[in-house]
C-alpha cells in the first residue's frame, strides 16, 4: 500500500493496483492524478535520529509522542531552547540543482512558545511559517541559488525565541508545489 495526501490536508492509503482519490469536504470526488515526484529527505519521520542535525540548543525531546498525519503516535517532539538562526534542526548532504524549485513541506504542530518557524534550503534568505497548535502540512517554494548548488541543506528554526513543536512527515522535492506525502 501507498500513502497519499487528500486534497482535504488528511492522508489516504492506496493499496496495489487501486487509484486514489481526490477528497472535498469527506467526499471523494473523482481519481487523484499527479505526475511522478521523488522525496529527497531521508528519514522523513525519524527526526530523533542523526541524520537530522540538532544544532546549537535544539534537540529532539521526544520520539514517537504524538499523533501524526498518518493516524499513528509518530510525531517527534522538538525543543527550541532559545530558537533562532543558529539553533535549527537541520537535513544535511542534499543534492540542490542552482535554478530549480523546490518545495519543503511538513507537517507541525506548537506545544508551546513562538509560534512561527523559519525554513531555508541552503544559504537562501529563510522563509517564515506561522504554525498553529493543530497539527498541519506547512509547506514554502524556494528557488536554489548557487551557493546551494552542492551539498546543500534544510533548516527548520523557531523564529525569535523558545519553542515547542511536534513534527512529521517532512519532504524535500523538485517543483512549485507539495505534492503528496512520500515517506523515506
Amino acid at each position: 500500500s501507498q500513502t497519499y495526501t487528500k486534497s482535504d490536508g488528511t492522508l489516504g492509503t492506496v493499496t496495489s493496483g487501486n487509484p486514489a482519490f481526490q477528497y472535498s469536504g469527506g467526499t471523494a470526488q473523482g481519481v487523484l492524478l499527479e505526475g511522478a515526484r521523488t522525496n529527497l529527505l531521508t528519514y522523513s519521520e525519524q527526526f530523533d535520529i542523526a541524520a537530522w542535525t540538532k544544532l546549537g540548543d535544539t534537540t529532539v525531546s521526544s520520539a514517537n509522542v504524538s499523533v501524526g498525519a498518518d493516524g499513528a503516535t509518530t510525531a517527534d517532539r522538538v525543543t527550541y531552547t532559545t530558537g533562532g538562526a543558529s539553533n535549527p534542526i537541520r537535513k544535511t548532504g542534499l543534492t540542490l540543482v542552482n535554478g530549480t524549485t523546490y518545495r519543503i513541506s511538513f507537517w507541525a504542530k506548537s506545544i508551546s512558545g513562538v509560534t512561527s518557524l523559519s525554513v531555508d534550503l541552503g544559504n537562501q534568505y529563510p522563509t517564515a511559517v506561522a504554525i498553529t497548535s493543530t497539527l498541519t502540512r506547512y509547506s514554502v517554494t524556494i528557488t536554489a541559488n548557487a551557493t546551494a548548488a552542492s551539498n546543500g541543506w534544510v533548516d527548520v528554526e523557531a523564529s525569535g525565541g523558545a519553542a515547542v513543536v511536534d513534527f512529521w512527515g517532512a519532504q524535500l522535492e523538485a517543483g512549485a508545489f507539495a505534492s503528496s506525502y512520500i515517506p523515506t
